[in-house]
């Protein structure tokens, strides 16, 4: 290990990290070792139970303890943060750079291990987070928050509040605690690209309990891994043994899933700049004004792109369509009836954008919530050749964080009460039902018609008639490209 003494938290090299573990005699799993070698200085780490949480943490601190001069472990209260603590005396002892060290006592409020490296002092405290605001005046050069999850929003905060002057870094390791909460949400949010807790720079790592080799020697194979998948509910399997952000159970689309609904449309990832595109709409002001760009595949709706603001006019939001790429290949656009009411200056946002796309056609859409979102999920679930709706992952972050927060309200036992949903986290989903439901109607209507899928609008068809896609809305507009 090799100190460096600087104004700035910098992480070690890969290698003097391989040192560090020859030297210990540390062996560490491939799911250990991702964590222990990951140099951001924003890292979330999800653990399953038992998965060496604490181990890890440990570790990922004690490789890094020479780059700085202050180090601060933080639990929910004094006594959770024991266990990385006396982790770091035990490695301090052995390598010869222990000076002193706290032990705990009745009316200890901290522990403090002393570190001494060619003669410079180095601080490992540990501190609660029961009172965020008196997380310490001076500047750590590393932060490990452990059980994040048992810890308060406000302090995590606070926390990183604390990484600034140092430019420190700031690692929170713990469970998901039944998938709610800013833990789960930052879990979430970072993985789908959007939302109030997304960094760029952040990483979230899943530890599943299998990582722990001493208890589950065969990894995700040990017979005792699989008597448990086989055994529990799937998402109880998957929240409390793989380290995964489970579903709540009162989700209204439940149905969505990024293995099946995410994925990459057949002409490639990206805008095809040979199709045109439709624009599906929720106006809104306090909620946010959600804009879905749209091109098609047979009867596949791929969302390739959002605009999802709050507190703009539609004015704004139409600005920042323009700057798209997608925006000159506009050729259609559906929002909701209430679209077309006036505000108080005597304008609509139906109004407004017609405005903006002049010569596009467009609808105003009326739908019962309920049925609309029977449409949805048909699309969400849809087998190959059906009505089916898929997104640009990477591009498509609001709708994703939408649908694992758009619930129903329940009781406190998890009862649902209504199967009106919460009018919350719904503003691209309902954009996403009003063009579904222009499209394809209600699910009833498409059992009832055979293969003919589309709501007609004008000169019936027969029944097996091939509608083209283009031609239920404006004949002179270009065929979809196959």
């Amino acid at each position: 290990m090799v100190t460096t003494a600087t104004a700035h938290y910098q992480p070690p090299p890969p290698f003097q990290l391989r040192q560090t573990l020859d030297a210990l005699g540390i062996f560490l799993s491939d799911e250990q070792a991702e964590i222990y070698f990951e140099q951001s200085r924003l890292i979330q780490v999800t653990g399953g139970w038992r998965a060496g949480k604490s181990f890890v943490t440990a570790a990922h601190l004690w490789a890094r303890v020479l780059q700085g001069r202050l180090w601060w472990i933080v639990g929910p209260s004094y006594d959770l943060a024991d266990a990385e603590y006396y982790y770091l005396v035990q490695w301090a002892i052995k390598s010869e750079l222990h000076h002193s060290h706290t032990t705990r006592r009745d009316d200890s409020n901290e522990l403090v291990l002393n570190l001494s490296h060619q003669g410079e002092p180095i601080r490992v405290v540990t501190k609660s987070a029961r009172h965020p605001e008196r997380l310490g005046s001076v500047a750590p050069d590393g932060i490990y928050m452990v059980e994040a999850a048992q810890q308060s929003v406000d302090a995590y905060f606070q926390l990183v509040g604390r990484t600034s002057e140092r430019r420190a870094l700031l690692f929170f390791s713990g469970t998901l605690e039944g998938s709610v909460g800013w833990y789960a949400d930052f879990h979430t949010d970072n993985a789908a690209g959007f939302g109030e807790f997304y960094d760029g720079d952040a990483v979230t790592i899943a530890l599943p309990s299998w990582a722990n080799r001493v208890i589950y020697p065969e990894g995700i194979n040990d017979p005792e891994i699989q008597r448990q998948k086989r055994i529990l509910p799937a998402g109880v399997f998957e929240e409390k043994y793989a380290g995964i952000r489970t579903k709540p159970a009162h989700r209204v689309l439940k149905e969505f899933t990024i293995e099946r609904n995410c994925g990459e449309p057949p002409w490639g990832p990206g805008l095809d700049m040979n199709r045109p595109v439709e624009i599906w709409i929720d106006p809104g002001i306090a909620h946010p004004h959600a804009v879905l760009a749209v091109q098609f595949a047979g009867r596949t709706a791929w969302v390739i792109d959002i605009v999802y603001m709050r507190e703009r006019t539609c004015q704004q939001v139409i600005d920042e369509c323009r700057k798209r790429f997608w925006w000159p290949l506009v050729h259609y656009f559906v929002m909701d009836i209430a679209g077309r009411n006036r505000n108080a200056a005597g304008s609509s946002y139906w109004q407004i954008w017609s405005e903006n796309l002049p010569g596009v056609p467009g609808r105003a859409t009326k739908i019962a919530i309920v049925s609309g979102y029977d449409r949805h999920r048909n699309c969400l679930l849809a087998e190959e050749g059906d009505p089916k709706i898929m997104f640009l992952q990477r591009h498509c972050g609001p709708i994703i964080i939408e649908y694992g927060r758009h619930v129903y309200k329940t009781l406190s036992d998890g009862t649902v009460v209504s199967e009106q949903p919460i009018d919350l986290n719904n503003d691209a989903i309902k954009a996403a039902t009003y063009g579904l439901w222009d499209h394809w109607g209600p699910v009833a209507r498409e059992r009832t018609r055979g293969t003919v899928a589309k709501v007609q609008l004008g000169k019936p068809r027969r029944k097996g008639d091939e509608i083209p896609f283009w031609d239920h809305r404006r004949r002179s507009r270009p065929h979809q490209a196959s």
